[in-house]
């Protein structure tokens, strides 16, 4: 088992999955493929990051720590209950795809089938890897000190012989952690909205292939 290739596989396919869509050819989905990796949503969560940073100039509180991290682990035992439950009502719907291939209609239905099963168990790997990433940054803030100052406090000096170089460091430091433990909370936040999303999509297109057509003529 390559561990690294599979991490970074799941991160690509991640990455792609968060613009493309379930039924749309290869095509549409390579007009939607962002110019600079990260898409629109992205940069605003990262712009988000850096403004919450900057406005709230104090460290991460024990409490909120605690909480978050609790939270977090609750919500990775329910995404491994979910995927046991995605991949059981998967095996059952594969006799059924393997039985109906010959219909042209039938292979675009099971292509959108497959493609939903494979974008909803991605981004739940990944949404556990993110929860993973988000805990093990907030217990490093309980564990260490060196984040945990108040960057108000500092003042700029203008003055090089005047500068703290140690304490210039870690207020860099600092606002670096705060940026990127911000930016990976609020992608954890927005990939569930992405999984809301995909379902929505997919259970009303099939919803919808179920309405009664229109009889001409009456």
């Amino acid at each position: 088992m390559n561990f690294n290739g599979n991490i970074r596989e799941l991160i690509n396919q991640a990455h792609e999955y968060q613009y493309k869509e379930i039924g749309a050819k290869k095509e549409e989905n390579e007009k939607n493929k962002p110019k600079f990796y990260f898409t629109k949503k992205q940069w605003v969560i990262l712009f988000i990051a850096i403004s919450m940073t900057i406005i709230f100039q104090k460290s991460f509180s024990e409490n909120f720590c605690g909480y978050i991290i609790s939270a977090l682990s609750l919500f990775i035992g329910l995404l491994f209950t979910f995927l046991i439950a995605l991949y059981d009502k998967f095996k059952n719907t594969e006799a059924v795809l393997q039985g109906a291939r010959q219909s042209r209609e039938r292979a675009n239905i099971n292509r959108r089938l497959i493609n939903f099963f494979k974008k909803i168990t991605v981004l739940t790997l990944y949404e556990t890897l993110i929860a993973l990433l988000c805990i093990l940054l907030l217990a490093l803030n309980l564990l260490t000190n060196y984040c945990s100052f108040d960057i108000a406090e500092i003042r700029f000096e203008f003055n090089l012989n005047l500068i703290d170089i140690p304490l210039t460091i870690r207020g860099i430091v600092t606002n670096l952690y705060k940026i990127i433990t911000l930016y990976f909370l609020l992608n954890f936040l927005l990939i569930v909205v992405y999984i809301i999303s995909s379902f929505y999509d997919f259970m009303i297109g099939e919803y919808k292939k179920l309405e009664p057509k229109k009889i001409d003529n009456l």
